[in-house]
């Protein structure tokens, strides 16, 4: 029996030129998906630092806020303390 010459054809006809061209296909699609997620990202990024942002600028706000009304209190406070002595000191005399 005389042996059948191999053929280096792969078999459902691949060829070296079509995986080729599926390679470079498969690349520029990852590279574009990288793209993609690579600009969404920076999307992302770029709203969570100005929703920080805005977040840190109503923090310090409040916080100005709270400490101005808190001082606020005290001298009123502190103003009627003096006006109840003084009206005290007065009835006394």
């Amino acid at each position: 029996m005389e042996a059948q010459p191999q053929t280096h054809e792969p078999q459902m006809g691949l060829t070296f030129e079509k995986v080729w061209e599926m390679f470079q296909e498969t690349d520029r699609k990852m590279r574009e998906s990288r793209e993609i997620i690579e600009r969404e990202l920076l999307e992302s990024r770029e709203i969570i630092e100005r929703e920080l942002l805005e977040s840190h600028e109503i923090t310090e706000r409040e916080m100005r806020e709270s400490r101005e009304k808190a001082e606020r209190e005290m001298r009123e406070s502190r103003e009627k303390a003096e006006r109840e002595m003084r009206e005290s000191r007065e009835k006394a005399e």
